[in-house]
């Protein structure tokens, strides 16, 4: 994988204390990183090169599966990894469907740096 400088790692997830947590983190490991709630994010976002969705399951409302399936219908392949409390077989063929990497939460900091890996080094599905 390139320098981590060279991406930007967008962040939707509805607690606050999580998203702050997880723009630090980012940040210190080099990433360009936004953070926000989902009505910010389809305020603000625009797909770029060489960059990735980190999207909480519970969006407070609405689902980061159902976010992300509607980026997906408007042809958005940005990697994304969703953040998920069960990994079980309903999570799991959503993330399949869409071409998402799930991440079990509590997320670790070697949770989240393995999936940044393998999402930003493969092709956008």
């Amino acid at each position: 994988m390139a320098s981590p400088r060279e991406f930007t790692i967008y962040v939707v997830v509805a607690d606050a204390a999580v998203r702050d947590s997880l723009y630090v983190l980012l940040r210190s490991l080099g990433f360009a990183t936004w953070v926000g709630s989902v009505a910010e994010f389809r305020e603000e976002y625009r797909p770029v090169q060489k960059s990735c969705l980190v999207i909480d399951e519970d969006l407070g409302g609405t689902s980061g599966f159902d976010l992300l399936e509607g980026l997906r219908s408007e042809r958005v392949r940005t990697p994304a990894i969703v953040m998920t409390e069960q990994l079980g077989a309903g999570a799991q063929a959503a993330g399949e469907r869409l071409g998402a990497m799930l991440m079990e939460k509590p997320y670790t900091s070697d949770k989240l740096i393995g999936c940044l890996v393998k999402s930003l080094g493969r092709e956008p599905t």
